[in-house]
């Protein structure tokens, strides 16, 4: 059977351009839907999420209207399989600000990313700018992360099996092998085999061959990034380095050995740390890249790395937001928990009723006196860039974002709330509202400009981007938080 070629290409919140092959492109985009839908396909999301309640289901794109959700990144099967004919099928995603030559957007989204989530700090020369180089980079930082948080409970140990062959016997007699290896030789050796407790096992010796693999890939940038020290003066190049001192059989395995031995997941309780870790690692030296597919026995031959771009917007913006905070000595809060609704018990406090969902506004900002002066969502979806067009649209797709920006409102007692938002080919701004009949309660729509990528260097389209960035934030800080 002859393998074909199939490359579905596209930008997030945007129509897809459909190939020659119709039905199979469908098809294709369906079994990803279904396999992000069973949890066999997961978008990097990196949120603490309540454990009452499962993540939200992910789109990668809708049918009905015919283009991509806020789903960004790469997905290819070498081996997906199509009315008996197999393909080497993938699907890339962009983000609609970036152009085909470039992806500044992408690359300043992921140095936020960097350094939110790992508190990694990233040079214009360190971050890769080709859209597949930055998802690959990002390999090195997640497998540092496990790394760091498995090594809180301490080098993982095992009871493990060796055998040998010498003078300094230990444990049991291995009779056949010792009459195989020195029978007639009187060479004084005995073969046997023993068991200990030990850090030299089939799971380190997973994570060094992992952190072998990036350091070929990424010569400067692996040392680079686990260099880095935590609060404890520990960085993960140290923990890599004492590992090939107390586990030296890594030195006489090979690839296949490690993967095929580490595939015993790690259950026990204290170092329950090491099975996420594990996973990551043989994710990483199978191609599979993370966590990403679930199913680590399939025979599909299947890399993808997947993220929700509202929430790389949402870091991005939210890092701003912090710093204007930090100028005017005002309170910052992302992801706040709000319940809903409460009851008053018997002892006269409120209560929250039941198990229900918490309610997390994007960004609320109290003044110095504890009141809210202004409550923001995030928001990536191009419709908001015509608002005033989109409100008046009988089947407008933000009017459930306003509605709940209006229950944030209620519960929070804010006065000021509004949406945040990216736009092209328009200047930076923010536009007032009033509420209903509510002269108190204004609604604010503020956009940032997001620079063509096409026409700068990136380090002048970096410059322009924070030049629009620090525009916003004045227009923040005059037209609605001094008022407060």
């Amino acid at each position: 059977m002859k393998e074909k070629t199939l490359e579905i290409f596209g930008k997030d919140f945007s129509e897809i351009v459909w190939g020659e092959n119709l039905e199979l492109e469908i098809q294709f985009l369906e079994e990803i839907n279904s396999k992000l839908e069973s949890g066999d396909y997961k978008v990097n999301r990196n949120r603490e999420l309540d454990f009452r309640h499962q993540q939200e289901t992910l789109k990668l794109y809708d049918r009905d209207r015919g283009r991509f959700g806020g789903i960004i990144g790469t997905i290819h099967n070498k081996n997906y399989v199509y009315r008996n004919q197999q393909y080497d099928a993938s699907v890339m995603i962009k983000s609609r600000f970036d152009c085909e030559q470039n992806s500044y957007f992408m690359a300043e989204m992921m140095r936020s990313y960097f350094q939110y989530f790992y508190n990694i700090t990233l040079t214009n020369d360190e971050i890769p700018l080709g859209y597949e180089n930055i998802f690959a980079f990002l390999k090195i930082c997640i497998f540092r992360k496990k790394l760091m948080k498995a090594s809180e409970c301490g080098f993982y140990r095992k009871y493990t099996y060796f055998k040998n062959n010498d003078s300094h016997l230990r444990g049991r007699i291995d009779v056949v092998r010792d009459i195989r290896q020195n029978m007639g030789l009187n060479n004084g050796k005995i073969a046997y085999e023993y068991r200990e407790y030990t850090v030299d096992n089939s799971v380190n010796h997973l994570i060094i061959l992992t952190y072998d693999s990036l350091k070929k890939e990424f010569p400067d940038m692996t040392d680079c990034i686990l260099e880095q020290e935590e609060k404890n003066g520990i960085s993960a190049y140290d923990i890599i380095q004492q590992l090939r001192y107390m586990a030296p059989g890594y030195r006489y395995s090979t690839l296949e050995s490690v993967i095929q031995n580490a595939r015993i997941p790690v259950t026990s309780a204290y170092f329950q740390e090491y099975e996420e870790l594990r996973n990551s690692c043989i994710d990483i030296l199978r191609g599979l890249n993370l966590s990403i597919y679930a199913d680590h026995d399939s025979d599909e031959e299947v890399e993808s790395m997947l993220f929700y771009v509202p929430d790389l917007w949402e870091i991005y913006i939210g890092s701003m937001l912090h710093r204007l905070c930090d100028e005017l000595k005002f309170e910052f809060l992302s992801q706040d928990e709000v319940p809903p609704l409460k009851k008053k018990g018997e002892d006269n406090k409120m209560k929250i009723i039941g198990e229900m969902r918490m309610l997390r506004p994007d960004f609320v900002i109290k003044n110095e006196q504890g009141e809210v002066a202004l409550l923001l969502d995030a928001k990536f979806k191009p419709s908001w860039k015509s608002f005033e067009e989109e409100i008046n649209n009988t089947h407008n797709t933000i009017m459930d974002d306003i509605r709940s920006i209006f229950a944030y409102a209620t519960l929070e007692e804010a006065q000021n709330v509004g949406v945040i938002f990216p736009v092209s080919e328009q200047k930076s701004s923010v536009t007032e509202y009033l509420i209903g009949n509510n002269n108190k309660v204004k609604f604010y729509v503020c956009s940032l400009e997001i620079p063509d990528c096409g026409s700068f260097k990136f380090s002048d389209w970096q410059k322009k981007m924070q030049e629009n960035l620090g525009e916003l934030k004045d227009k923040i800080r005059k037209d609605i938080l001094v008022r407060v």
